[in-house]
């Protein structure tokens, strides 16, 4: 719409309404992303969790870094297509501007000044400019790599050290630790039907 692309946010609320539909007796949550921003992750994680029918990932394509720690979050990941990327656990994140004392060669001035007393304020973005990045790892990218790398392995207990470092492997590569099986949608749907078998039969029974 004029808006753009809906946000994490109504995802999880869409699903959510979805959840409480009595017609509804599952989810099929179709990726293909390489990621995004961490901070969009916890919404639809949360959502995931608070679903009472089950949730399934359908890879149709990339599920790669934060997708793909909001997916492990789903009962199952079903990959499309042997070739689909899957993983890219790792955290990351890109700088560009000038440093806070910096003239062009036009004698253009470009300053960001702090108030006394603030001097540990953005200190590891300033740090990083300068080309010294251990602030931004240690304040930064490291608490959020290290959560990220804690809650896949308890959502995906068969994941490997070596799949936590990063690489971004193909689904034909990863089934049994960062996906659970290939297959088209039918596959997807077969699999909410599964999880979904006790609901089922309760309500065959109900009808009866």
């Amino acid at each position: 719409g004029g808006c753009g692309r809906i946000g994490t946010q109504t995802m999880a609320n869409e699903l959510l309404d979805a959840d409480a539909q009595d017609d509804v007796i599952g989810h099929i949550i179709v990726t293909d992303s390489g990621g995004g921003a961490a901070n969009s992750v916890p919404v639809l994680a949360k959502a995931i969790r608070q679903c009472s029918k089950p949730v399934v990932a359908f890879v149709d394509g990339m599920m790669a870094s934060a997708a793909m720690f909001a997916g492990s979050y789903c009962s199952r990941i079903i990959a499309n297509d042997k070739l689909d990327r899957i993983g890219c656990i790792g955290t990351m994140v890109q700088l560009a501007d000038y440093p806070k004392n910096h003239r062009n060669p036009n004698g253009f001035v470009s300053l960001r000044i702090y108030a006394d007393g603030s001097e540990e304020k953005n200190g590891e973005y300033e740090a990083a400019l300068e080309g010294d990045f251990k602030l931004i790892k240690e304040q930064t990218l490291n608490p959020l790599n290290e959560d990220f790398k804690a809650n896949v392995k308890a959502n995906r207990p068969n994941v490997s050290d070596e799949q936590l470092k990063g690489r971004t492997y193909y689904a034909k590569d990863c089934v049994g630790t960062l996906i659970d099986a290939i297959g088209g949608f039918d596959e997807a749907v077969k699999q909410v039907v599964e999880l979904s078998n006790i609901k089922i039969k309760q309500m065959e029974q109900t009808s009866s």
